[in-house]
């Protein structure tokens, strides 16, 4: 397995680079961590008349000096935890998800780490938007602040050192790609999994939707939804039975809003890590998915995130 992390020294991607060493790995599992340093000074000249000269040239090589000490050490944490040769690393220019989602590609990356952000400005609309969109692999968005899930253990008299994984599934090839993603990974002895899949509301608010009629059709079309939906979870979750056992399975079938409802089973739940799918080789169907349910998810829950992706 190949596991690329990005890192700018942050606090989030600090978080994204704990999450990594804290987690259990295959063991010819490959980490390779980068830095990437953008042209700041071209910026800055541009705020001002005439540019900021020599200034913005000094900001900028103190920039790249202090990113490449950043670099550096990530990779000698990561090396310490899994060896020298499991791990190498890569300083880059340029446009941090271009870079990112290019090295993904060339290295043949399986998954993509990064740190969460807590500004839809500095981050999803961003670069972690950008490399969720484009990469070429399954990408998990680490945030910092994931105390609610300890809070929540720790109110339910739980170990803190329980994992739970909550699967978000909506169709079988989704559900298929996810268990396949869990199945194939190595997590803590003490995991805890639950899958999920919510079933939209048929009935429409329009006129023609009050008459007996389309309230009979509407009525069909959601039990025939929600019994395919309990076929897919119960035969998601036995599929993961064998790894994780029978007690430690568990699924449910909801019926409402995706996001609102997802975000209050991770919430309510104590979830470490939601696995969503995101399997679409269309960028534009893959764009307007991550400008919905996903992105909401990832802006508004405190746990962390992977959109799961075909390699």
């Amino acid at each position: 397995m190949k596991v690329l992390v990005a890192t700018d020294g942050s606090a989030n991607a600090d978080s994204a680079l704990d999450s990594i060493i804290e987690m259990p790995w295959p063991a010819d599992t490959q980490f390779r961590v980068v830095s990437i340093v953008e042209s700041l000074h071209a910026k800055l000249d541009a705020l001002f008349i005439g540019g900021l000269g020599e200034m913005s040239r000094k900001a900028q090589t103190a920039y790249s000096a202090d990113l490449k000490n950043v670099l550096a050490e990530s990779k000698a944490k990561l090396a310490a935890k899994y060896g020298q040769d499991a791990v190498s690393s890569e300083f880059l220019d340029g446009e941090p998800s271009e870079q990112i989602i290019s090295v993904g590609r060339t290295w043949g990356a399986d998954l993509i780490v990064l740190g969460g952000h807590n500004s839809s400005a500095d981050g999803w609309y961003g670069c972690v938007r950008g490399v969720a969109t484009h990469a070429p692999c399954s990408i998990q968005i680490v945030h910092h602040d994931s105390s609610g899930s300890l809070v929540k253990k720790e109110a339910n008299h739980e170990s803190p050192d329980i994992t739970r994984l909550l699967l978000s599934i909506s169709t079988p090839a989704d559900a298929e790609l996810i268990a396949a993603t869990v199945l194939n990974r190595t997590w803590p002895d003490q995991s805890r999994v639950q899958v999920l899949t919510v079933v939209a509301p048929f009935h429409e608010n329009t006129r023609f939707a009050q008459t007996k009629d389309w309230q009979d059709v509407a009525e069909k079309v959601e039990t025939a939804a929600k019994e395919q939906a309990e076929q897919l979870v119960a035969t998601t979750a036995k599929k993961l039975e064998e790894k994780f056992g029978v007690k430690n399975v568990t699924y449910h079938v909801l019926q409402g809003n995706a996001r609102s409802l997802i975000l209050q089973v991770a919430q309510d739940w104590g979830s470490d890590l939601i696995l969503m799918g995101a399997h679409s080789k269309d960028k534009t169907l893959l764009e307007r998915l991550l400008g919905s349910t996903a992105a909401s998810i990832v802006l508004n829950t405190p746990c962390s995130v992977e959109l799961v992706k075909q390699k």
